[in-house]
């Protein structure tokens, strides 16, 4: 048995599960429109906190902390109770930062490759023997790891700085994470709120731009940092229970039926369909049966 404590300490940029456009498309409303955009940004937070509350994973990359504390009783069973794997308390991980073992007043930092290997997907971390490349149980100290996880990737691209222009990126679109900019001799530049000056960024977080000073015109630079790439069953889950809401808005919840010379007969249901034992139809559930409460390691 284990004693976990999981900080974030890294926000995502959005936890929206879907972008503006792809809604958009949906409802064939031309992109330049943006009547409804305060509306459909709405609906869009509030179905992607829906999905996401219905299931294990947390989708958004974020950065987290998390320090594990495995029970001392172990020593005394001696190897009986000691796994060679240790559990992430969030998956799939993206990166794993660092990890560093405390047995007594000291910190010894293990070397990922060499001292322990990661299923990322999963969120394994396999003591490895640093001898012969074999599993070994891991110790009684205290463990803390710093990694990155979600369902996306970090990019390091290279960029020349020009002026105070925002830079954007191949991903700036799914942006979530900043990771660090640096010259190409290393020096790491500092990242700031307001304007910067020189050896320091600003980056916007809504639109993943990267500002720097125009005092480090013609630096290049290598920028790093974490994308979402939210996976297509979750994205048509999002975008269903928004298109429903907007198919529904203004529309009398209670209404059983209605007569029109017109239209005809229309009637709908009040409250959930039938098959429906939450707030999401089945159809859409179905959807995301891979990613519902449970044990998916």
């Amino acid at each position: 048995m284990a004693y976990v404590e999981t900080a974030l300490v890294s926000q995502a940029a959005s936890y929206n599960l879907a972008s503006l456009l792809a809604v958009k498309d949906e409802l064939d409303i031309k992109a330049y429109d943006k009547s409804q955009d305060v509306w459909l940004l709405r609906a869009i937070g509030q179905a992607s906190a829906l999905v996401q509350s219905n299931c294990a994973p947390r989708f958004a990359v974020e950065g987290w902390q998390e320090t594990i504390r495995p029970d001392r009783g172990m020593e005394c069973d001696g190897l009986a109770r000691r796994r060679p794997i240790v559990q992430l308390a969030r998956y799939p991980a993206v990166a794993i930062s660092s990890v560093t073992a405390s047995p007594g007043m000291g910190t010894t930092t293990l070397t990922e490759g060499s001292d322990f290997s990661v299923n990322k997907e999963c969120g394994h971390l396999l003591r490895l023997d640093p001898i012969n490349g074999g599993p070994l149980p891991w110790s009684v100290a205290k463990l803390t790891v710093q990694y990155v996880a979600g369902f996306g990737a970090i990019a390091t691209e290279q960029c020349s700085i020009s002026g105070s222009t925002p830079v954007v990126f191949a991903n700036s679109g799914t942006f979530s994470l900043d990771q660090g900019v640096s010259d190409t001799n290393g020096v790491a530049f500092t990242r700031v709120a307001g304007s910067p000056a020189s050896l320091q960024y600003r980056v916007d977080v809504s639109s993943g731009q990267y500002t720097f000073a125009s005092a480090d015109t013609g630096k290049s630079v290598n920028v790093s940092y974490a994308f979402n790439i939210i996976p297509d069953n979750v994205v048509e889950a999002v975008l269903r229970l928004v298109v429903q809401r907007f198919r529904q808005k203004g529309r009398d919840p209670a209404l059983m039926e209605r007569n029109s010379p017109t239209l005809g007969q229309q009637r709908w249901w009040v409250g959930t369909t039938p098959g429906q034992n939450g707030a999401m139809p089945p159809e859409i559930e179905g959807l995301l049966v891979p990613y519902l409460m449970g044990d998916l390691v």
